[in-house]
């Protein structure tokens, strides 16, 4: 493990003239490593930062050392991936709270489900899971009357899910496989495939979008009328 100083940055303007790591930075404990196998092989660059809640994590550090006041971080990821500094730029990180900014409708929040002590992740519940027919790129419909197919889980299954930015996939309890094939041919009139194929834009824009609905904090409703907020349901 190595001990050493930190300075998160922020405007460019900011990063110019002075001694920003002694005057903005904190001290931050962290392991080097020299090998890696396996995913994070080929996805990272110079390093993995962890958000979790654990003591050690990046965020949790930075808040003890005071550089922050609200134990809170968001992710703002861009719709496609940008160019920016010469680097490629897939979004914005928020440290102890997030950018109005960016926010294009209400910020809601579904309810963490306490782990056992060892477990630093952020567990949420699964209530529903729906395929929308038609498409659409977010929760807000294209159209008003856009249907929506229930996923129904046979028997007992396991709602519990994790939230994990660094997996840019959706695994789920594989009891959801068969219902959510059945629904995926009610909405499309093909059967779901796991090979690859070939779409054009307009026939990807046409598949139908997986939403999935969280238990929510009971914040949300002390704050919202549920009806006026396209992330919330009155569940």
């Amino acid at each position: 493990e190595v001990r050493d100083n930190v300075y998160v940055g922020g405007e460019e303007e900011a990063m110019i003239g002075g001694d920003l790591v002694a005057d903005k930075g904190f001290p931050l404990q962290f392991v080097c490593q020299t090998k890696t196998r396996g995913y994070f092989s080929q996805q990272v660059k110079d390093g993995v930062l962890g958000f979790s809640s654990a003591p050690s994590s990046f965020v949790n550090q930075m808040f003890n050392a005071g550089k922050i006041n609200k134990l809170q971080f968001s992710l703002c990821f861009f719709d496609r991936v940008r160019k920016s500094y010469g680097d490629l730029n897939a979004g914005v990180v928020t440290f102890g709270g997030f950018n109005p900014e960016f926010i294009k409708s209400p910020m809601v929040y579904a309810k963490r489900i306490p782990g056992n002590r060892w477990r630093h992740d952020y567990e949420v519940n699964i209530t529903s899971l729906y395929l929308r027919v038609g498409g659409g790129e977010s929760v807000v419909p294209l159209e008003e009357d856009q249907e929506h197919i229930v996923i129904t889980p046979r028997g007992e299954i396991d709602t519990a899910g994790r939230l994990d930015s660094s997996v840019p996939f959706l695994t789920f309890d594989a009891r959801w496989e068969i219902p959510f094939k059945d629904a995926w041919q009610q909405a499309t009139g093909e059967n779901f495939s796991y090979a690859k194929r070939e779409l054009t834009l307009t026939e990807l824009r046409q598949f139908p979008t997986l939403l999935i609905e969280l238990e929510g904090d009971p914040y949300n409703a002390e704050q919202y009328d549920v009806t006026t907020v396209d992330s919330l349901t009155a569940e």
